[in-house]
């Protein structure tokens, strides 16, 4: 990786960072809800927890009292391509587990599974239903495992 990535992630970093404590430590009385998920696609690795978990373990230390946190191991996103069911659950479980161990409190956050809240099917069936085909061909994530998909 050259200096110019490391820094111009480490500047993507602090800009990210400023964005949300200033977000967070706002004057308003207003409650936030803050809500981020992860894939159950194993053990997470060191891109993800500089990316994505060490931010979510910000957010909920600095989170104002009468904010909510939730934080999800959306197990949906993942059957979006084949998957061994046995190591899917396994996966599962590792996640959260992992959650906890990066440093999400459940006293302080809400972690859930997703898979195992039925509102969350219901409601992809009505989105499914009124997404256009247009918005789905302009998405990159829905292009990319289209593609995979077609070469597995």
């Amino acid at each position: 990786m050259s200096r110019y990535a490391s820094l111009s992630r480490a500047v993507q970093r602090q800009r990210l960072t400023a964005r949300y404590s200033s977000t967070l430590s706002s004057s308003s009385s207003r409650p936030k809800t803050i809500f981020s998920g992860i894939q159950p696609t194993g053990v997470p690795h060191l891109g993800n927890l500089l990316g994505a978990l060490s931010n979510w373990v910000e957010l909920q230390n600095n989170a104002a009292p009468n904010d909510t946190v939730i934080y999800s191991t959306v197990g949906y996103h993942a059957i979006t391509m084949p998957q061994n069911p046995k190591v899917l659950r396994e996966d599962r479980l590792n996640s959260l587990a992992c959650l906890l161990a990066v440093g999400i409190d459940p006293k302080r956050s809400i972690l859930f599974l997703q898979d195992q809240i039925p509102e969350h099917a219901e409601l992809a069936w009505i989105l499914n239903c009124i997404t256009p085909m247009g918005k789905l061909q302009r998405m990159t994530t829905w292009k990319s495992k289209l593609a995979v998909s077609r070469n597995a």
